[in-house]
C-alpha cells in the first residue's frame, strides 16, 4: 500500500476505480430528471450502487427516435392480421 505525506503524518493512498461515466443525451437527461423529482430514494440507491448513469445511458439509447419507430413497427406487426386469410369483416360482406 502506498502513502503520502500530509502535514507530517502518512496517509494511504487510496482510489476509487470508477468505471467511465457513458454519454447521457436528451432521453437520459429526461429519465435523470424524472427520477430526482419523482423517485428521490430510487435515484440515491442506484447512485450508489453505481447503477444510475449505465440505466440512463439505457433510456438515452432506447429513447432516440430510430429505435423508437423499431418498436413501433413491431408493435404493428403484432396487430396485423395475418396473410393469406381474408379478415372477419371480408368474410361477412362477401
Amino acid at each position: 500500500m502506498e502513502y503520502m505525506m500530509v502535514n507530517g503524518y502518512q496517509i494511504p493512498a487510496l482510489t476509487l476505480n470508477e468505471p467511465p461515466m457513458p454519454e447521457i443525451g436528451k432521453y437520459g437527461s429526461l429519465r435523470r430528471k424524472f427520477l430526482l423529482e419523482n423517485a428521490p430514494v430510487v435515484f440515491d440507491e442506484m447512485l450508489l450502487e453505481g447503477t444510475l448513469y449505465p440505466h440512463l445511458a439505457e433510456m438515452d439509447k432506447r429513447g432516440t427516435p430510430a429505435n423508437r419507430t423499431d418498436d413501433a413497427d413491431a408493435d404493428a406487426a403484432e396487430h396485423r392480421p395475418e396473410t393469406g386469410r381474408p379478415t372477419l369483416w371480408a368474410e361477412r360482406s362477401g
